[in-house]
């Protein structure tokens, strides 16, 4: 590398390469996993074997929404711990409030997830043609409201699920020594994010499953979330077994998504600091 291309290259502030690092990751964690993630909507949602004709249905929204979400969820919580740092407060506490800066910041463009869920929904095949169609509907129809329908239970999420990971990861940093050989570094990474990944999808799990039974609603009253959870409790008489419906292939589906997402993360984010 030439000395002028190693200036530009250190021109990138550490904040926007952790944007770009997450934006990255985010497009190459989509477009590997949506078709599994698809199929566990499915599960959840008791739909019918549509065939793989439209199994890239409603991925438009998924990777603008995991997009944003990643890029921000990495950049705000740099941007926010930074001058956090300065103030030398609780080491946890500093992380945690960083994290829920970024979940709620997340949580903005939680219409996304709407969207998706109504394009997943076997019921909405025939309504709805495309991310666009849909979002005209929603707006004419229903008002903005109806887009941030469940939007409690997702601010929940993206802050519980930030803090455990970043406060995870960050302690593995601590003790762990990573290899100097860059392919064996990123399968380190690969494997720290696939042991936090699987350990947080199980963990919040039924959060996951309340959040779909909740936006595959469209119009009607606003169930609350405690309604919304007994409902899912005393559906065919599951009970708990109905939380953790597809549980087993979002598990594996999450060893693998969050080991490339981590990995990738942090190959871009040296190839371009």
């Amino acid at each position: 590398m030439s000395q002028n291309d190693h200036k530009t290259k250190n021109t990138i502030s550490p904040v926007r390469v952790e944007f770009l690092a997450g934006l990255g990751s985010a497009i190459v964690t989509v477009s590997i996993t949506y078709p599994v993630t698809k199929l566990i909507y499915r599960q959840i949602i008791d739909n019918e074997n549509e065939g793989p004709k439209i199994l890239y249905r409603g991925s438009l929204p998924p990777m603008f929404q995991r997009c944003i979400a990643q890029s921000s969820m990495f950049g705000i919580y740099r941007t926010v711990k930074m001058p956090l740092e300065s103030l030398h407060m609780n080491e946890y506490m500093e992380k945690i409030s960083a994290c829920i800066l970024a979940g709620t910041f997340e949580s903005l463009f939680m219409p996304l997830e709407r969207i998706q869920m109504l394009l997943v929904a076997s019921n909405y095949n025939k309504r709805f043609r495309n991310m666009f169609h849909v979002v005209k509907v929603m707006a004419n129809d229903y008002g903005l409201k109806e887009f941030y329908r469940g939007y409690s239970i997702v601010l929940f999420r993206n802050i519980s699920s930030n803090s455990c990971f970043f406060i995870a990861k960050e302690e593995i940093h601590k003790r762990v020594e990573l290899s100097e050989i860059s392919l064996k570094r990123n399968f380190q990474h690969f494997i720290f994010g696939s042991a936090l990944g699987s350990f947080m999808t199980l963990l919040f799990y039924p959060v996951k499953v309340v959040k779909v039974n909740v936006h595959k609603q469209l119009g009607g009253r606003f169930s609350t979330v405690k309604e919304v959870f007994k409902e899912v409790y005393q559906k065919n008489g599951g009970g708990i077994r109905n939380f953790y419906k597809g549980a087993f292939i979002n598990w594996g589906r999450a060893l693998f998504s969050w080991g490339i997402t981590n990995s990738s993360y942090e190959y871009i984010k040296r190839q371009i600091s």
